[in-house]
This record gives C-alpha cells, sequence and structure tokens, in this order.
C-alpha cells in the first residue's frame, strides 16, 4: 500500500508554473494528470510494474501503457509496452520470470507475456483466432507459472470455442437488438447478449479450458472486487464469483464457488443473500 500511494503521490505532483500556483485546480487539470493503477510486484519485492493512463478531452478516449520501477528505492519508471497499444493488468508470475498483461491493439484485447529479465519485447500469447471474443483481466497466475485464469466476454450459449469461432462469424442481418431480460446494458455499456466466462490457458500449449460453462456472469458483472477469481495455493482449486439469481439486474447476491481442476466439478461455498466476492486463500491453504 505504501508503494501504490508513493506512486500516487509522485503522479499526481504537478510542476506548476506560478500562473497555475495563482488559479484554483479545474476538472481539465485533472484529466490531463495520468492516473496510476493497477500495481504488481516481484515475488523479491524488487521490482513493481504498474499502469499508467492518459486522457485526452479531445477525443474522449484514454491510452494505458505498462511501466516498471523500483519497489525499494526512488528510481526513475521505464515504460515496458509498446507505444501501438494499450496495456493494462500487469500480473508478474509466480517463479518471477514471466510478466503476463492484457495488450488492445488491432486484434482486440490479448494476452501479453514478457520475460522480465529479458531487454525483448513481449509476445502475444492469444490472437483472435484462438480467443475470437478475446480476453480481459485480471490476469491470475497458476502456482506452478504454467497457466492463467482469465475472463471474456462470450455468448452465453456456447459451451467450447468452437461455438465461440462460429458465433463470431455470423454475419448480422439487421443493425437493431433484440433483448429478452435486463442488464442489456450496465451504465455506459451495451453488453450485446454477452456474458463473462472464466477461462484458463496453458502458457507453454496454448490449451484453453472453459471454466464456467452456465449463463451467469463470472466475475460478476457490478458489485464485484478487483479480483474475482483466485487460484488455491497447491493449484488444484479454482475461488470464483458469480451470482446465480433469476433477476441479477436487483439482487446483489454474488457468492463464492469452487472449482475443482481435477474433475471439473463446481460447488457452491457461500449461500447467504449478501454480496460476497473478493475470494483468497490463506498461504497454507486452509482457509
Amino acid at each position: 500500500m505504501t508503494i501504490v500511494l508513493s506512486l500516487i503521490v509522485s503522479i499526481f505532483h504537478i510542476n506548476a508554473t506560478p500562473a497555475m500556483k495563482n488559479r484554483v485546480l479545474t476538472s481539465r487539470d485533472l484529466v490531463h494528470v495520468q492516473k496510476v493503477s493497477m500495481p504488481s510486484v516481484t515475488p523479491d519485492g524488487k521490482t513493481l510494474f504498474y499502469v499508467s493512463t492518459k486522457y485526452c478531452l479531445k477525443s474522449n478516449k484514454g491510452k494505458s501503457f505498462i511501466f516498471k520501477t523500483s519497489a525499494r528505492k526512488e528510481a526513475k519508471s521505464e515504460r515496458i509496452t509498446d507505444k501501438g497499444m494499450s496495456a493494462i493488468f500487469p500480473s508478474v508470475s509466480p517463479n518471477g520470470k514471466t510478466l503476463a498483461f492484457i495488450g488492445i491493439d488491432k486484434e482486440g484485447a490479448h494476452i501479453f507475456l514478457k520475460e522480465i529479465a529479458s531487454a525483448k519485447p513481449a509476445t502475444r500469447l492469444t490472437d483472435k483466432k484462438l480467443l475470437p471474443y478475446g480476453a480481459m483481466g485480471p490476469l491470475v497466475w497458476a502456482p506452478d507459472s504454467k497457466g492463467l485464469l482469465f475472463n471474456a466476454a462470450v455468448p452465453p450459449q456456447c459451451q467450447d470455442l468452437t461455438c465461440m469461432a462460429k458465433e463470431k462469424a455470423k454475419k448480422p442481418t439487421s443493425s437493431g437488438w433484440l433483448f429478452k431480460g435486463l442488464m442489456y446494458r450496465h451504465w455506459n455499456e451495451w453488453r450485446g447478449g454477452l456474458v463473462n466466462k472464466l477461462f484458463h490457458i496453458l502458457v507453454k500449449t496454448k490449451a484453453v479450458t472453459l471454466i464456467t460453462k452456465s449463463k451467469h456472469d463470472t466475475p460478476p458483472v457490478a458489485l464485484g472486487g478487483h479480483q474475482d477469481y483466485a487460484f488455491s495455493p497447491d493449484g488444484k482449486e479454482i475461488a470464483y464469483v458469480k451470482n446465480t439469481d433469476k433477476m441479477v439486474a436487483r439482487s446483489t447476491n454474488n457468492d463464492v464457488w469452487l472449482y475443482s481442476m481435477k474433475s471439473g466439478k463446481h460447488r457452491q461455498l457461500t449461500t447467504g443473500k449478501g454480496n460476497d466476492f473478493s475470494p483468497k486463500y490463506s498461504p497454507d491453504g486452509r482457509y
């Protein structure tokens, strides 16, 4: 927390000119301040990766880059992602060798990998041929650093990548949308009939497993936490969050579920009517 707060303070510290000191801070000033988020620290505690986002009033868009800096002493930050794409959700592997992140370019949003000790640029792990609907974070590494959890918004009826590819290839027959239920839009996001589903990918083989196959969003659309899925310390189990109520638009009943990597079975862990989210295992795996 100290590291993150220090970064935020340093980014928000503007070298004000005398003219700037004599006027009130405006909303336009705040838009031009770079926003810092999504910190990820190497296991040895020496290096910090974070996202810095710039916004443009004219285009009404923002662009994000990943930087690295020392987590133990004052040092300059170095941008490690390409200028041609936005990069978010940095995640350091448990063995400290690889940084995974979501890169957004002409292919859409996909997973990239970068060797931390190498000066070589990041390489693409996924593309639209493998994942027709792309990938989104947070990215969660398996304890053995061999796999990653991610989520993607996909057609609710699809149970595998083949179905997703077929749906993506379909050409619309009209410009209209037909909605048969609520949550077709969340705040300013039109959902387009898609639902969030949880996936696992092996880094070496790119084998993808669809973890959640139901029509319920994982992670949930609203009221969830920053990270709503996690591996158990032994890598045998995944905890994740979803809301199975019929009318999600008026419900806050998120629950934690468990998934066995061996059997593929799901088990509901929490059953209360409150909002349960952000699952996190204890280091010994007991809780």
